[in-house]
């Protein structure tokens, strides 16, 4: 009867603790405002509620300033600007940033991002990151940035070099900090 009660408490204390984490989740509706880079966006929920910059959950982009960094962009515009658009976040980053899933069309735009070679599956000290697939496949045709070889993941890009700098007033550059 102890165990009973010991892992009923258990079990009571991880529903309670864990609950939190799900209260962050919602699915919204709404459209795509602005594309600031490869891997994040403004998004405005439908009926005008305010707008969320959104960095797309499970992928990395490279930078503003890194080779394929703008193509990245203005891939990710060219696809999701304006459109009717299903947000399905996942949390927050480490930058405050709406953490989540893009749906336009009925395709999951995190996904196609690294299918296509705009983005890689976001990686972790424990596993490949959700898109592994795709990112083999993109590789294999030389999609996007693996049309080159060399290509560098953006997170060693920014070990290398830091973050990009913003443009010099009146320079004319396209490249934005991330």
């Amino acid at each position: 009867m102890h165990g009973f009660r010991t892992l009923t408490l258990t079990t009571a204390m991880w529903l309670t603790l864990g609950a939190p984490l799900a209260v962050g989740a919602a699915t919204l509706n709404g459209q795509v405002d602005k594309v600031i880079d490869g891997d994040s966006l403004v998004f405005t929920p439908a009926g005008g509620g305010k707008p969320l910059e959104v960095r797309l959950h499970g992928i990395d982009a490279p930078e503003g300033c890194q080779a394929g960094g703008e193509a990245s962009r203005e891939y990710l515009s060219s696809f999701v600007m304006g459109k009717p658009a299903k947000l399905e976040t996942k949390g927050r980053d480490s930058y405050g940033r709406t953490l989540g899933l893009l749906t336009v069309d009925d395709m999951l735009v995190n996904q196609r991002m690294v299918a296509e070679g705009h983005a890689w599956s976001l990686r972790s000290k424990w596993n490949q990151g959700p898109y592994v697939p795709q990112e083999t496949v993109a590789i294999a045709f030389k999609r996007g940035v693996h049309a080159e070889r060399g290509a560098i993941f953006p997170w060693e890009f920014r070990r290398q070099h830091g973050p990009c700098k913003a443009p010099q007033a009146g320079a004319g550059s396209a490249s934005a900090a991330k």
